[in-house]
């Protein structure tokens, strides 16, 4: 599977002016990477493929000079893959926000979500979607029943109402 990861840099350094190299954790180093512009301004986008479990460092260089850009190296922990069988369907869960401003806290980056999942005492970055409405709303496929929480921060500060609670069950017929 390949990884495909987004990382924040100053806004007025040019992607195309860069160069990445992984480190990764047995310390074999690959210098082939591919940077391209992300998603959003002030941020690029990196593709590799895991193949070792642990920390890998992607060092992000000015091709010029060779001095790293803010942030660099940036950590990367790879995980041994979980089973990804759901548990039924795709979740899509909407929120009423009262003290958040859509769409400039989304658009500016200043909320955040988190899923926490019954089994793991971790959060886990959960995207937040901007709806045409103008209403905000996060998705995930459950893999396990139970209760999962959807944590929701301004500033990193959780806003009225988060964590959100969904009680996830075993579809009719099965038993997990």
């Amino acid at each position: 599977h390949t990884c495909e990861l987004d990382f924040k840099i100053p806004e007025d350094v040019d992607v195309l002016d860069l160069v990445g190299t992984l480190k990764r954790p047995s310390g074999k180093v690959d210098e082939s990477l591919t940077l391209k512009p992300g998603p959003k301004p002030g941020t690029i986008s990196v593709s590799f493929v895991p193949r070792e479990v642990g920390e890998h460092f992607l060092s992000v260089k000015k091709r010029k000079d060779g001095s790293p850009i803010p942030g660099s190296p940036f950590s990367i922990l790879v995980e041994s893959e979980e089973p990804t069988e759901g548990v039924g369907c795709p979740i899509d869960y909407c929120f009423s926000l009262d003290d958040v401003v859509l769409p400039d806290d989304i658009l500016k980056e200043r909320v955040k979500g988190t899923l926490k999942r019954p089994s793991s005492d971790q959060e886990e970055p959960i995207d937040l979607k901007l709806n045409s409405d103008n209403t905000l709303s996060c998705s995930f496929v459950p893999r396990e029943t139970g209760l999962h929480y959807i944590y929701i921060r301004k500033y990193g500060r959780q806003v009225d109402g988060s964590p959100f609670v969904i009680k996830v069950t075993a579809p009719e017929g099965l038993s997990k």
